[in-house]
C-alpha cells in the first residue's frame, strides 16, 4: 500500500509540474519535462529508501519508520470491566512482523506493524515494567494484558488501547 502511495505522489509530481513550469502539450522527451521526470524518478526512490529509516515515529502512518521505541499515550483500565478508563503513558517498540517479509519495505503497511508494550506509566509517574510480556498491543483497538506480581504470585489484568498520539518532551 505504501508504495502505491509513493508511486502517486511521484505521479503527481511529475504532472505539476508539468502543468506549471513544463510543455504542457509536449512529452517526455521533451527537455523541461524530462527533467521533471527525473526529479519525480528521485522523489520516489527517496520515499522508497528514506522512509523507512527517517520517516515518522507516529503508530500507523502512512510515512511510519521500520522500527523506533517512544512514549505514547494509551487509555489504560485495570481488570475487565470499563468502569474507570484513565489516559495513561507507554513505552512501546515498533516494530515489521518478519512473517510478512521483512526485506520487502514497500509492502509494509500500517496493518503488519508490532507494538511491543514495555512500561506503562500511570498519572503519578509510577511504572509498571511489560518487558517479559509477549502481548502484542494494536492501534485503537483494546488488548487484554496480564501481568504477573512478583511479590505475590498473583496475575493483575489490564486494558491498553494504544493510541497514535506521542508525549511531548
Amino acid at each position: 500500500m505504501r508504495g502505491i502511495i509513493f508511486i502517486a505522489i511521484a505521479v503527481c509530481t511529475y504532472w505539476i509540474l508539468k502543468f506549471c513550469f513544463g510543455k504542457r502539450k509536449g512529452t517526455v522527451q521533451d527537455i523541461p519535462n524530462k527533467y521533471f521526470a527525473i526529479f519525480a524518478v528521485t522523489v520516489f526512490f527517496s520515499f522508497l529508501f528514506g522512509v523507512p529509516y527517517w520517516g515518522n515515529k507516529i503508530p500507523g502512518s502512512i510515512f511510519e519508520r521500520i522500527s523506533y521505541s517512544g512514549r505514547y499515550y494509551a487509555i489504560v483500565y485495570e481488570g475487565r470491566q470499563r468502569d474507570v478508563p484513565e489516559k495513561a503513558q507507554v513505552l512501546i517498540e515498533s516494530d515489521v512482523d518478519s512473517s510478512f517479509g521483512y526485506d520487502d519495505e514497500i509492502d509494509n503497511s500500517s496493518s503488519q506493524r508490532v507494538y511491543m508494550l514495555k512500561k506503562l506509566y500511570d498519572k503519578y509517574g509510577r511504572s509498571t515494567s511489560f518487558e517479559d510480556q509477549e502481548e502484542e498491543l494494536v492501534l485503537n483497538k483494546t488488548v487484554m494484558v496480564l501481568k504477573e506480581n512478583k511479590s505475590d504470585g498473583t496475575w493483575k489484568e489490564w486494558g491498553i488501547e494504544l493510541l497514535d498520539i506521542p508525549v511531548d518532551k
